[in-house]
């Protein structure tokens, strides 16, 4: 169906839709929703693979490099994401580091070093800032280092 239009459209059982979905009004999940993780792999520029996908919640990272670099989606405020990552670390970038902030730091290509088997959540808080704070293994919970211009 294409350009389908339905009012009280209830569905039951098991779904799969591959497209994009707009919902108008309030969206009710009476056993919850979640979205699936994805993994991005820490790249020299942090593009390609390195580049969180808009959308995303719960990112498992790779690295084979503690300068490769993970860039989060264009800010959406509002949204959380969650980055896991094993026994390498990376830099975490925003999408535009001279002008989108990450606890308060911007400048040319600005980044945060994120050390290994930490989980990192950020909360973007408006169109240009998102605030981060890393979990170690523990729990303890602390905040992501400010990003720092590249020299």
């Amino acid at each position: 169906l294409h350009d389908a239009h339905f009012q009280n459209l209830e569905v039951s059982g098991d779904t799969t839709h591959g497209g994009d979905t707009t919902v108008g009004g309030a969206l009710t999940c009476s056993l919850g929703s979640q979205n699936s993780a994805v993994t991005r792999t820490a790249t020299l520029l942090g593009d390609g693979t390195g580049t969180i996908a808009a959308g995303t919640s719960f990112v498992t990272v790779t690295s084979n490099n503690t300068n490769h670099i993970i860039t989060l989606p264009a800010p959406v405020v509002g949204n959380i994401i969650h980055l896991a990552v094993g026994g390498n670390g990376y830099k975490l970038r925003s999408s535009n580091p001279t002008d989108i902030k990450i606890n308060g730091g911007s400048g040319n290509n600005a980044e945060s070093a994120i050390g290994a088997d930490v989980l990192v959540r950020c909360i973007c808080t408006s169109s240009t800032s998102w605030i981060a704070t890393q979990f170690n293994a523990s729990g303890t919970e602390s905040a992501v280092a400010a990003p720092t211009p590249a020299t």
